[in-house]
């Protein structure tokens, strides 16, 4: 048998595989879980949800002690029909408790099998018992303990020298001790819940989910408070129906202890930096007053950090701006943050795309030397430079000139004879005497006056011919 045993433990589930709904359950004989020798302080809280499957005289849910003296530090326990909560108690026996000033009881019937929330928070000498998240009971206390030599136990108490008395036959579940006295909201606000472990304020966490024939019950704070089962103590499935936390899913939890909730508005309830109101680091990344505007080194959120925080991003508000990116010409943007890649006046001629007729060619530009007759516009004025402009031009040889146009000879002057209607030369009449005596328009022109007429005549005949 012993040879199949390790055999036996090869195919059951994994740890890890495990990790669900377990919880310890307890005969009622001499098992219990020792937790090792805590030390929380003076202000601390222990939380647990138990189920008491038989009712007996004395039964533990909860203790811490010394062997050599056999007093409790702490004990919160039922017994003899009271709920019994007992700080640095100086009688081993737990039968008396209610006598004794340093002791709580609280006379309630208790039922077996029903799932109760049980928490014992302790803040100087002051000490409440909280029942399924409502406060049951508080008293003061003379004196309070220390701790750090007194080992702590669930599920059973010392008594005559030896661990495993009183001892539970019921289930426990969901463990935890806090290094802070918690208030009845937070102890209501988490009680539902299986915690990460990773909570703010924990001083030491047993979620109970390890695998049956497993004799460890590992601390999930991180604080290496791991559990030992000591006799019949066992892993079975918990009956408590628990919801799994991932972190940051307890909304009335303040995770991070900085005084806010995510209720109350804390965006990240898992650094105590950030919270409503508090003040902004420049270029973390982070919304530090969770006012919903980050200031974050990467803003647009394009794999580029911004020049404000160091990065190379020259517009940490545009996503289509970065190192990054292909240069898109003439967008009035530098998108790939490149000062030396030209976005406009592409060929450096001083000229943007607004004036320069080709932003490709250096020599075309407003003002550019012109080259006649390439057929190609170098000054941007519209229109190309051609050599035949002069001859085309209007010159003496197409214009009307002296010749064509109606000069001396063709025009009528004081040489050139007049005619009427009826072509009769109008000519003055001179006497013989020298006389010009103006005659008559009408009378017959003298034979020299005719001679010249006729003479006048041909001369202008012939030079229209």
């Amino acid at each position: 048998m012993r040879r199949l045993l390790p055999l036996l433990l090869l195919l059951l589930p994994t740890a890890a595989a495990a990790q669900t709904t377990n919880a310890v359950q307890f005969d009622g004989g001499t098992d219990y879980v020792d937790l090792g020798e805590l030390d929380p302080g003076t202000n601390y809280t222990i939380e647990a949800w138990v189920r008491f499957d038989a009712i007996t005289l004395t039964q533990t849910v909860f203790s811490a002690s010394e062997l050599t003296d056999a007093y409790n530090a702490i004990y919160a326990g039922y017994v003899q029909n009271s709920w019994v909560v007992e700080l640095d108690d100086d009688d081993e026996f737990e039968n008396d408790d209610c006598e004794t000033a340093n002791t709580m009881c609280l006379s309630l019937p208790l039922n077996t099998g029903v799932l109760r929330h049980v928490a014992v928070v302790v803040e100087g000498n002051l000490v409440s018992f909280y029942l399924d998240g409502s406060l049951a009971a508080v008293t003061s206390v003379d004196t309070t303990p220390t701790y750090g030599l007194d080992t702590w136990l669930l599920g059973a108490e010392t008594d005559g020298g030896n661990y495993g008395s009183d001892s539970l036959n019921g289930i426990i579940d969901e463990v935890r001790v806090w290094s802070v006295a918690r208030s009845a909201d937070q102890i209501l606000c988490t009680m539902d819940w299986a915690l990460t472990g990773t909570e703010a304020g924990l001083y030491a966490h047993w979620p109970m989910d390890e695998i049956v024939f497993s004799a460890v019950a590992p601390d999930q704070s991180g604080n290496g408070w791991d559990a030992s089962l000591i006799n019949d103590a066992v892993f079975v499935a918990s009956p408590f129906a628990l919801t799994y936390s991932v972190g940051g899913d307890i909304t009335c939890f303040d995770g991070d202890s900085d005084g806010f909730t995510v209720a109350d508005g804390d965006c990240d309830d898992a650094d105590p930096n950030t919270y409503p109101g508090a003040p902004e680091v420049a270029c973390d990344g982070a919304d530090n007053d969770c006012s919903g505007d980050t200031d974050a080194s990467d803003e647009d959120e394009d794999g580029f950090t911004g020049l404000d925080c160091g990065g190379d991003d020259c517009d940490d508000t545009n996503p289509n701006v970065n190192p990054g990116e292909v240069e898109t010409v003439y967008n009035g943007l530098d998108d790939d943050c490149d000062p030396g890649t030209r976005d406009d006046d592409l060929d450096e001629d001083g000229f943007g795309i607004a004036v320069d007729c080709d932003d490709t060619d250096e020599d075309r530009y407003p003002g550019a030397p012109e080259i006649a007759d390439d057929g190609i516009d170098q000054d941007c004025d519209g229109e190309d430079e051609t050599t035949g402009d002069d001859d085309d031009a209007t010159d003496d040889d197409d214009a009307t000139d002296d010749d064509d146009a109606t000069d001396d000879d063709d025009a009528t002057d004081d040489d050139d004879v007049a005619f009427d209607d009826d072509d009769s030369a109008i000519l003055p009449i001179r006497r013989d005497d020298g006389c010009d005596c103006g005659g008559d328009e009408t009378e017959a022109p003298t034979e020299a006056a005719l001679g010249l007429f006729l003479l006048s005549a041909g001369a202008l005949r012939r030079r229209r011919v």
